[in-house]
């Protein structure tokens, strides 16, 4: 729904808000494909999405609809805003492609609200375009998985988990996760350095 490449303003980011916080929801028509509510990548910089509800979710089978995802997209900020139940992760921040060293930079996520949109606070909420048996319905989909390559290593190329990529300098604070994941509220990803999660509650 929301596909963000554009280099903004660091010092005045442009921002994406809901004149009265919480009337915004994004949400997917077709449950037939993956999607995201929102894609901030390609060299981005300088954007904020401020006081939106996500619920991204698709059929069982047809992949895991990821809420958020950043990729090579450096001072965005993500403030006040509430992440429902999602098919795959809630927000997923990586860097650009393997070798080409390209990381996501000062990736702030800020007093957002991660938790199921009914009144049961143990509802499942990550992982549901799987089964209760697969590995990302049980176990692999979390609110936030953070400092991941633009793709997985190749052994056969002679490639491995030491490249310079992923996030760097990313804040995750005074944020509120509550639900039941099919894998963690907040995964450090093998590329995330130099960063801080203070001040959440669990």
């Amino acid at each position: 729904v929301i596909d963000f490449s554009r280099k903004g303003n660091i010092s005045d980011p442009i921002t994406l808000m809901a004149d009265n916080p919480g009337t915004v929801f994004i949400q997917n028509s077709n449950l037939t494909g993956w999607t995201l509510g929102a894609w901030v990548h390609g060299g981005a910089t300088g954007f904020r999405i401020q006081d939106i509800n996500f619920k991204v979710l698709n059929n069982i089978g047809a992949g895991g609809s990821n809420a958020i995802q950043i990729e090579s997209a450096d001072n965005v900020e993500f403030y006040n805003n509430t992440i429902n139940e999602v098919a795959g992760m809630g927000i997923v921040c990586k860097g650009g492609p393997l070798t080409s060293g390209v990381t996501s930079d000062n990736i702030w996520v800020l007093g957002n609200n991660f938790r199921p949109s009914g009144t049961n606070p143990f509802a499942q909420v990550t992982g549901l375009g799987h089964l209760s048996n697969e590995y990302y319905g049980s176990k692999g989909s979390h609110w936030m998985y953070v400092g991941q390559f633009g793709s997985n290593p190749d052994p056969n190329k002679g490639e491995n988990w030491d490249h310079v990529n992923g996030c760097s300098k990313m804040v995750i604070a005074n944020n509120t996760f509550v639900g039941a994941t099919a894998g963690r509220d907040v995964q450090l990803g093998p590329a995330l350095r130099n960063s801080y999660v203070v001040n959440n509650t669990f």
